[in-house]
Parts: structure tokens; C-alpha cells; sequence
């Protein structure tokens, strides 16, 4: 069978009349991140403060059904981290990532009232997110690096 009458009978049997609307759009926000720690004697000999940063990026959206959405963005993300220790006072571990991340959302929508007929709209989604580490830098001191003289 010629190569060209096989492409066209497989895309005309995968084609269709799809008539939807996509969403595109920038998303952009900040985020707070924080160290936790599986070992409970770690919980007592370090205190971990949470690290502000942001992410930004474009977003996708489409309507699956009449209040199902499939969300999908690229984002270009910070997070970090900040620790330090009751037994050292002078220890500080401080740290900055660099992320790109890609959620996966499927999103459902609801539907509300507030005070006289106000209405709203309210989502709640589920799903994975592909993160890929960019990188980071961070910067650490302590009472024993004092002592040796390093910075």
C-alpha cells in the first residue's frame, strides 16, 4: 500500500471534529518551602524556618467536561531552605534551589453562593508535578568552622 494512502486512512480514523477552548495564560505567585526531618532527634537539635520564593510561568487549561478541567503549566520555581541549631547558636544552613516544574491537574469545578446571591467558583484538582533541578547555592556557618577559619 502506497505510504501516502496509509497516512491519510490512519489520520482520517484518529481525526475528528473536536470543537474546545484552551486557555493560555502566565502564572506567576510566591511559595514558601521548608526542610522537615524523619528522625525525631533531629527535630530537637535543629530549627527549621521556612524560605519565601516564587515561581513564574505560562499555564494551560482545557475543559474535559462541563466542570472537569485539565490544567498543565511550565514553571520556572525557587525554593529553600533555612536551618539552625539549638546546640550551636552560631550554625546556620541556608539554601536556594532552582527548579523547572510541570503540574499535571485535573481540575474540578464548583460552584457557590455568598451572603444575597453572590456566586462564586471554587476548584479543587489533583495530579502529579515533574519537577527538574536546576541547581542551587547555599551558604553554611558554624562555631567549628569559626575555629579552623573558614568561611
Amino acid at each position: 500500500m502506497d505510504r501516502k494512502l496509509l497516512f491519510f486512512l490512519l489520520f482520517g480514523l484518529i481525526s475528528g471534529n473536536v470543537s474546545a477552548q484552551v486557555l493560555i495564560g502566565p502564572t506567576v505567585g510566591p511559595n514558601f518551602s521548608w526542610t522537615s526531618f524523619d528522625d525525631k532527634d533531629m527535630n530537637d537539635v535543629y530549627d527549621v524556618r521556612p524560605v519565601a520564593g516564587f515561581h513564574g510561568g505560562v499555564m494551560v487549561a482545557f475543559r474535559v467536561q462541563k466542570r472537569f478541567f485539565l490544567n498543565t503549566s511550565i514553571i520556572y520555581s525557587t525554593k529553600g531552605k533555612i536551618i539552625k541549631s539549638d546546640v550551636d547558636p552560631m550554625f546556620r544552613n541556608q539554601a536556594t534551589y532552582k527548579y523547572i516544574e510541570m503540574p499535571i491537574l485535573y481540575t474540578a469545578e464548583f460552584k457557590g453562593t455568598f451572603g444575597s446571591g453572590r456566586e462564586y467558583k471554587w476548584y479543587f484538582g489533583a495530579g502529579p508535578n515533574i519537577s527538574y533541578w536546576l541547581g542551587g547555592k547555599g551558604r553554611m556557618s558554624s562555631s567549628e568552622h569559626n575555629e579552623m577559619v573558614i568561611d
